[in-house]
């Protein structure tokens, strides 16, 4: 015969371990990582164990059931209650928990994108810079005409100028990426081909300036910002082809919720793109058309992909050897 404790454990054991894991979800990765479903649920699932706390301890129950119960309460009521963090830490667990989870989670999508932005972008290079005359396909006369003119000689432009550049790269950059992650609702088929259509532009344009004896110009304009520039359109893409493959495997669910899920879940990854957008934006306004010297701007472009490796070191790499290990022990 079962005791009260085993009883009493046994009617409420299954919602006692849903709060215990959405508490170790929260802990570890966020709250933002929480499913809708999860959200909504565990104030439910918080008053329900603050009732059973109580009702353990008015019944006599065994001390350590009324210690496991009271113990799940205070860190529920910790999470529910406790004061808002300071915009600091908020910063900090929004780079250490809500994009490296965010990103985990799409990664292949991003991956994906990766390879047709450069990919396109490469081929074209190589091909236009091999045979100029490709270019005509690509660009149109008016536009080859301005880019052969515009890297002729180095750039000069005053501190007026600069700033409507700055803003004019800010509009031009994410459009491109607001463009590639809205269009992730035709199934990812127009994000695709924003993509790819980019990445050949870029790919022609640098060909066709290096096989007209202006790489060196073009190079000394550029390379100070494509770093976070291109990063940003990636991601963007990447999280819009996130949800237009979400759409295309919707089974059970209706594609609105899974639409609204996914969304929510890819926010961080346009946020981080929009950083390195605006980022981006203010380093080829300011820095790239400027007459600061060759070796500053590869210093910046260096810097630029240090912070970027150096994060995803501390950030990605350790996380998935902690997850490599914690399995290992497993076994």
């Amino acid at each position: 015969m079962s005791t009260k404790s085993e009883k009493f454990i046994l009617e409420r054991k299954e919602y006692w371990e849903k709060t215990y894991n959405i508490i170790t979800q929260i802990e570890e990765k966020g709250i933002t990582s929480l499913s809708e479903e999860d959200f909504l649920e565990f104030p439910n699932l918080y008053r329900k164990i603050c009732t059973d706390s109580q009702t353990a301890k008015m019944l006599d129950l065994s001390p350590d059931l009324i210690e496991y119960v009271a113990n799940l309460t205070t860190n529920a009521h910790t999470i529910l209650y406790s004061s808002p963090k300071k915009s600091a830490d908020r910063f900090f667990d929004f780079f250490s928990h809500d994009f490296p989870f965010a990103f985990f989670k799409n990664w292949i999508y991003i991956l994906v994108i990766f390879i047709l932005f450069f990919g396109s972008a490469i081929l074209t290079g190589v091909i236009v810079y091999k045979n100029p005359q490709y270019v005509n396909n690509i660009l149109p006369k008016q536009s080859i005409e301005q880019m052969k003119d515009m890297y002729k000689n180095e750039m000069q432009y005053d501190l007026s100028q600069r700033f409507y550049m700055a803003g004019f790269y800010i509009s031009n950059n994410i459009s491109i990426a607001f463009t590639s992650f809205v269009l992730g609702v035709t199934f990812g088929l127009g994000t695709i081909l924003v993509v790819l259509y980019n990445g050949m532009v870029i790919g022609a344009v640098t060909g066709l300036l290096i096989s007209a004896g202006s790489g060196t110009i073009f190079f000394n304009f550029v390379v100070a910002h494509s770093a976070f520039e291109l990063l940003g359109i990636v991601l963007s893409a990447g999280a819009g082809f996130a949800i237009g493959s979400s759409l295309i495997v919707a089974k059970d669910e209706k594609r609105s919720h899974i639409f609204a899920k996914k969304a929510r879940e890819v926010v961080p990854i346009v946020l981080v793109a929009g950083f390195f957008i605006f980022t981006a934006a203010f380093i080829e306004g300011f820095i790239s058309p400027s007459k600061i010297d060759i070796k500053i701007k590869i210093s910046v472009a260096i810097f630029s992909c240090l912070i970027i490796i150096i994060y995803s070191y501390k950030v990605f790499f350790t996380k998935i050897y902690k997850n490599i290990s914690r399995i290992r022990r497993t076994l």
